[in-house]
């Protein structure tokens, strides 16, 4: 499990609360039955790296991971996305968010446009089930934990749902029940 990542299940369960070690960038959960007489310490990775047990009660889920976008440099020639869709002309620095085709946006592999602090980004390769990359351009300025809005208020949605040869009502109706939705009066 890295920053950024949005899996629509619970990845580590209360019930395993005292089984599950937090390091750095991911949890680990310890077996509860070991095939073996060796002695191994889960406390403490390879690389040396300690970890710490979680809380009692603990639980890590798509509602409890707050980091919705990891940034990951990629260098010229890499590729992105299903089927490697998109392949980096330059260095450059990507943003990748955690929603998806399997939470109803639309899964296309053209370019769209999104906006993160005030600022548009296109999107690079297919939009893969639980991700979208974003092509960040050097953008120093975006940092892991930024808001990244798909469509806003000051959308139209009309001319953006054509973009994928849809139209806005199947865009707003096919946002699945993995998303939170917040209603306005």
């Amino acid at each position: 499990i890295r920053p950024g990542e949005k899996l629509h299940e619970v990845m580590c369960p209360i019930d395993e609360s005292h089984l599950t070690v937090e390091f750095k960038k991911y949890f680990l959960i310890k077996p509860t039955i070991l095939f073996s007489d060796r002695k191994t310490n889960f406390l403490k990775n390879k690389f040396g790296e300690k970890g710490k047990m979680v809380p009692k009660n603990f639980e890590y889920n798509s509602k409890t991971n707050t980091k919705f976008l990891s940034i990951k440099d990629i260098k010229k020639g890499a590729s992105v996305g299903y089927d490697m869709a998109w392949t980096a002309e330059k260095d450059t620095k990507i943003g990748i968010i955690g929603i998806g085709y399997g939470d109803g946006f639309p899964y296309v592999h053209n370019p769209l446009n999104v906006s993160i602090n005030n600022k548009t980004f296109q999107t690079v390769g297919r939009i893969n089930m639980d991700a979208i990359t974003i092509d960040l351009d050097g953008d120093e300025s975006i940092k892991i934990g930024d808001w990244v809005e798909l469509w806003g208020f000051n959308t139209d949605l009309t001319s953006f749902s054509s973009e994928f040869e849809s139209i806005s009502y199947r865009l707003l109706t096919n946002i699945s029940g993995r998303v939170d939705k917040n209603y306005l009066e």
